[in-house]
């Protein structure tokens, strides 16, 4: 939050018998590229990242993850 200049932040974990997806999305001043250090993380687990940019700008985070 104190990078993004944000004021809330919201989490959801959710979890079915396919897939594991985390969504974290915040007000703040928003990215238009993933952390590297982020990517590498997903990678190294085989899920997938999308950062986009809401309506209501800041940033939102989801990383799928797929039952094994």
């Amino acid at each position: 939050m104190r990078h993004a200049e944000a004021s809330s932040c919201r989490t959801c974990l959710t979890a079915t018998s396919e897939e594991i997806r985390l969504e974290v999305s915040d007000n703040g001043t928003g990215i238009s590229k993933a952390p590297p250090s982020l990517v590498r993380r997903a990678r190294l687990l085989k899920a997938y990242l999308e950062i986009g940019t809401p309506e209501s700008k800041g940033t939102r985070t989801i990383l799928t993850l797929r039952n094994r």
